[in-house]
């Protein structure tokens, strides 16, 4: 007999963010803030863009194990949220993170930043994780 073994849950999480603020200024737009994530949920923050922009992300897990991050096109998106395999940006890419800061440069168009606390891509998760998280748009210099 044969035993088969349930996929990994990969729920979407639809509003895990707290305290959010965000600061404007001629450069840039900084939006900063709290997020919980249970094991096996991901959550996503999305951005459209009419130019290049500068893109930096930081989190740091204040409780629990650690998390992924995936940047990827609106198309990637949906690949990534049917279980495929989405094609990452370069510089927005990090798995079984706990403190870190990626960056990179988006091109025009829509965009989305995932904060993934499941075992479909990237690391394993084992338990729910708290994090800090900022991220930066700038204009290219």
């Amino acid at each position: 007999m044969q035993t088969t073994t349930a996929p990994p849950d990969h729920e979407y999480a639809p509003d895990p963010w707290k305290n959010i603020e965000e600061t404007n200024t001629n450069s840039s737009n900084t939006i900063s803030g709290q997020a919980t994530l249970e094991e096996g949920q991901y959550a996503l923050r999305q951005a459209q863009f009419n130019r290049s922009y500068n893109i930096e992300v930081g989190v740091s897990v204040q409780d629990g194990g650690s998390i992924d991050i995936f940047g990827m096109s609106a198309d990637e998106f949906d690949r990534y949220r049917d279980r495929e395999s989405p094609v990452y940006y370069d510089g927005l890419y990090e798995t079984g993170v706990s403190d870190t800061t990626i960056s990179d440069t988006m091109q025009t168009g829509d965009h989305r930043i995932i904060f993934d606390n499941s075992s479909v891509f990237g690391s394993d998760a084992s338990e729910e994780v708290t994090f800090a998280f900022e991220t930066v748009v700038r204009v290219p210099e």
